[in-house]
């Protein structure tokens, strides 16, 4: 915004996504710290402030399994889902080059070597979670904890349709959307800080982009440090030490949740670019075959908890559920999935095993009705 002509408290209220009495309070702060001028243009103080205020680096998490991705999971990680002909890491990493920030660290995990082209593209740095099929993204960042200093912090699987970088940050944040979520536990004060409280519900919800300023690194890495020694956290996010039991002060960084996805499944995949080319899923198609339904008829797709040889999961079609078996890498040398169909063939029509609607005897994918509880 440096070069740019003054803008009005209206137009900074649109473009900040901030109430039109916000920016009025901040504009009027600024003004009596000489920060800007009468008309909203930056004073020689303002811009020695700001050109102090730089973000020095971005941290990725992208080591997870990406479970609620299914069936795509099973073939890729979610960082590389394709959206608008362009895979989620790539489009992020291009944007944070947009704003000249090209110390970029990816924490990887599940899938790793597939992450490896991007140190010569991007010249980014790969480090390897060696935990990650056991903790979470908590465990993720503490790998990579002493990264943290006017640092970006964001997951793998975000879409902004608009840059959401910037050249200046000067303080910290962490972004949600207008919208509310029930599972949410953090909430805006009306000073657009984020409050967090684990008994209160129903909060504001939370995107994964956040900026950590110089002053905060320090505590967030001792919060990082402290809470992954208790084996309880194991499962936990990274935002808890940013928010439970913390001093730091978290601003809120408003979007529009229709200016940015979290992409969590093939739904939302498929809700935000119908043309992308991993919807093109040989499960998906059988199910269509099976079905002779349309894509968009396949809904509430959700993993099924991974068994000792099977990655499977659950979808509805006209008002059905059904299970999507996927055997696991080597159960042929386990299982004689030619005999199994047969055996199916034979229990046909005796109403004592699961209701089969599609087996094949090559591959032991196969398709039968979900039995509730």
């Amino acid at each position: 915004m440096l070069n740019e002509k003054p803008l009005s408290q209206r137009s900074l209220s649109l473009l900040s996504n901030y109430s039109l009495g916000y920016v009025n309070k901040i504009t009027a702060s600024l003004k009596k710290q000489e920060l800007i001028t009468q008309t909203n243009s930056l004073t020689k103080k303002g811009k020695s402030f700001l050109s102090k205020a730089k973000p020095k680096n971005a941290i990725i998490l992208g080591a997870g399994y990406g479970l609620r991705m299914v069936p795509i999971n099973q073939i890729k990680p979610k960082a590389f889902l394709t959206v608008k002909n362009k895979p989620l890491i790539e489009r992020l990493i291009e944007q944070l080059h947009e704003v000249g920030i090209t110390d970029i660290t990816i924490v990887v995990g599940f899938m790793k070597e597939v992450f490896d082209y991007l140190i010569d593209k991007y010249s980014v740095k790969l480090i390897f979670n060696k935990n990650y099929n056991q903790k979470n993204n908590l465990h993720s960042l503490d790998c990579v904890k002493n990264k943290i200093s006017e640092s970006y912090i964001l997951p793998c699987d975000l879409y902004f349709k608009e840059n959401p970088f910037n050249q200046h940050e000067e303080f910290t944040w962490y972004s949600i959307a207008e919208t509310v979520n029930k599972n949410s536990t953090v909430h805006i004060d009306r000073k657009f800080n984020l409050k967090y409280n684990p008994k209160k519900m129903n909060g504001n919800t939370m995107i994964g982009l956040s900026f950590i300023s110089k002053n905060d690194s320090s505590t967030l890495r001792k919060n990082i440090t402290k809470l992954c020694k208790d084996s309880k956290n194991d499962n936990a996010f990274w935002e808890k030490a940013l928010f439970e039991n913390s001093s730091i002060c978290v601003k809120a960084k408003l979007f529009q949740s229709d200016c940015v996805a979290e992409i969590n499944s093939y739904e939302q995949l498929r809700d935000i670019d119908f043309s992308s080319k991993d919807l093109e899923n040989d499960s998906i198609k059988i199910i269509c075959k099976v079905f002779n339904c349309k894509t968009t008829d396949i809904t509430k797709i959700k993993t099924l908890k991974k068994g000792m040889t099977n990655r499977s999961y659950t979808f509805t079609v006209n008002g059905k559920s059904y299970i999507m078996r996927i055997p696991g890498e080597g159960t042929n040398k386990l299982i004689n999935r030619k005999q199994e169909a047969e055996v199916y063939n034979i229990l046909k029509g005796k109403n004592i095993c699961d209701e089969l609607y599609y087996i094949n005897p090559k591959n032991g994918m196969k398709i039968s009705a979900f039995i509730e509880n």
